[in-house]
C-alpha cells in the first residue's frame, strides 16, 4: 500500500511538471531611438512575447564609428497574449546620421526565436544638436528708426555678443508685420556666418516699407538661427505715419523697340499717399535732351493714376538712354528714372545755302558758253531742291504729350 501511494505521488509530480509551460521567447524587429550630435549613448529596443520566466541574452552592436560592444538583456515574464519591451544602451562614439548598426544575439535560450533581432541592421538617426538654452545676451543692442512713412527704407542694425557657445552657419531673417502677424514687407536674410565663443558681430539689414501701407503700429520681426537651432527671436515696434504732402512714382514704363528720330510711349503711375489732395501737379519727362510736360492736374488723397506720354526721341540718341520723370507741385517733388535702348540712325549731311552758292559760282566761271550756263543752272537747281528737301527732313518735330487718368482706392499689399 505504501509503495502504491509513493508511485501515485511520483506520477502526479511528473504530470504537474509536464503541465508547466516552457518559456519560448519570440522577439520583434528592433528600433534605435534618434539621438543628437554630441550625445554619448544610444538605445536599442525591441518587444517580445512568450516569456514565462526571466530570460537573459547577450546583445552585441557594431557599425561605422561605433565600438563593437555587448550588453546583457533581461526579458521579464509576460502573460499569455501580452508583450513586453526590452532595451539596452550602448556608447555612441562618433556615430553619424544614417550609419547602419548591426545587431547580434548570443547566449540566448535555445527555445526562443530571435531571428528578427540576430543579424539585423538598423540605420541611426543623428539630429543636429539643439541649443538647450537661448543665448540671453546674444543681441546686445539695436539701432533703427522707429517712425517711418510709406515708401521709406528701414535700416536695422543689431550688435551680437556671443557667450561661451559656438554657433555654425548663423543666419538672421527680418521682415515687417502687422498687428495680426501678417507679413507686409519682403523678407531680408543675411548670408551665413559663424560665431565663436566671446565673439562680437554687427549685422545690418534693410527693407522697404510699401508705398501704400496704411498708417498704424507695426513691428520688425527678427529671428536668428544656426545649425545648432534657433538662437533668438526679437520684435521691435515701428510707427508708420503718412506725411502731410506725399507723392510717389510707383511705376515708370517705356515702350520697347525705340529708334532715334521716332516716337516712344511712356506711362507714369503716380500715387498720393499723403494726407491731403495735391493740386497743380505737373509731370516733366526728359530723355537725351528732349523734354515734354503735362498739363496741371490734381491727385486726390489715396488716388493712384497713370499719365501717358508720346515723345519723339532726338536723332542723336543711341544706346541706353536714361528716361527721367519729375512729378511736382509747390508742396512736394519726386523723381524717378528708367532706361530705354535706342537704335541709332545714320545722319544725313545736307549742303548749306553758302555751299550751293559757291558751287554755282564755280560752275558758272568754268562754263562760259550757253550750254555751260544751262548745265550749271541745272546742277544748281538740283542742289537747291536737295537742300530744301534735306532741310525739311532735318526740321525738329514737336513732341506731344497726352495723358489719361484712372482712379483707384489704396489697398495694403500683404505677403503670405
Amino acid at each position: 500500500m505504501e509503495n502504491l501511494v509513493k508511485k501515485t505521488m511520483t506520477a502526479l509530480l511528473v504530470l504537474l511538471t509536464l503541465m508547466i509551460p516552457v518559456s519560448a521567447a519570440t522577439v520583434s524587429t528592433p528600433s534605435i531611438a534618434a539621438i543628437e550630435n554630441g550625445d554619448d549613448t544610444f538605445t536599442v529596443s525591441f518587444t517580445y512575447t512568450g516569456v514565462s520566466a526571466d530570460e537573459t541574452m547577450d546583445l552585441t552592436v557594431s557599425g561605422n564609428g561605433v565600438t563593437t560592444q555587448t550588453q546583457t538583456v533581461t526579458l521579464s515574464p509576460v502573460t499569455a497574449g501580452n508583450s513586453g519591451t526590452a532595451s539596452a544602451t550602448f556608447v555612441a562614439g562618433s556615430v553619424s546620421d544614417g550609419t547602419a548598426i548591426t545587431l547580434a544575439v548570443s547566449n540566448a535560450p535555445a527555445t526562443g526565436d530571435y531571428t528578427a533581432l540576430n543579424g539585423t541592421s538598423v540605420n541611426m538617426t543623428v539630429n543636429p544638436e539643439t541649443v538647450d538654452e537661448l543665448e540671453a545676451t546674444l543681441v546686445a543692442d539695436n539701432d533703427y528708426e522707429d517712425e517711418v512713412s510709406p515708401g521709406d527704407t528701414i535700416v536695422l542694425e543689431l550688435e551680437l555678443e556671443n557667450g561661451n557657445n559656438v554657433y555654425n552657419d548663423v543666419s538672421l531673417e527680418a521682415y515687417l508685420r502687422d498687428s495680426n502677424g501678417l507679413r507686409v514687407s519682403e523678407v531680408q536674410e543675411t548670408s551665413d556666418f559663424n560665431l565663436v565663443a566671446e565673439e562680437e558681430e554687427t549685422v545690418t539689414m534693410q527693407f522697404e516699407v510699401e508705398e501704400d501701407l496704411e498708417e498704424g503700429t507695426y513691428e520688425i520681426y527678427v529671428v536668428g538661427t544656426s545649425d545648432e537651432g534657433t538662437l533668438f527671436e526679437e520684435t521691435y515696434s515701428v510707427a508708420v505715419e503718412r506725411e502731410e504732402n506725399s507723392l510717389v512714382v510707383t511705376d515708370l514704363r517705356v515702350s520697347n523697340g525705340a529708334t532715334a528720330g521716332e516716337t516712344v510711349d511712356v506711362a507714369v503711375t503716380i500715387l498720393n499717399n499723403g494726407q491731403t489732395d495735391e493740386d497743380n501737379v505737373l509731370v516733366s519727362l526728359s530723355v537725351a535732351g528732349a523734354t515734354v510736360t503735362s498739363d496741371y492736374f490734381t491727385v486726390e488723397e489715396d488716388e493712384e493714376l497713370v499719365r501717358y506720354f508720346t515723345m519723339t526721341l532726338p536723332t542723336g540718341a543711341s544706346g541706353n538712354e536714361v528716361v527721367t520723370v519729375n512729378v511736382a507741385n509747390e508742396d512736394v517733388s519726386v523723381s524717378a528714372s528708367s532706361t530705354v535702348n535706342v537704335d541709332a540712325v545714320a545722319q544725313t549731311t545736307s549742303l548749306t545755302e553758302e555751299q550751293v552758292a559757291a558751287l554755282l559760282d564755280a560752275r558758272l566761271n568754268n562754263n562760259s558758253d550757253a550750254n555751260g550756263m544751262s548745265l550749271g543752272w541745272l546742277v544748281a537747281g538740283l542742289l537747291l531742291v536737295y537742300l530744301l528737301v534735306s532741310s525739311k527732313g532735318m526740321m525738329p518735330k514737336t513732341s506731344r504729350a497726352t495723358s489719361t487718368s484712372s482712379r483707384g482706392r489704396k489697398s495694403s499689399k500683404k505677403y503670405y
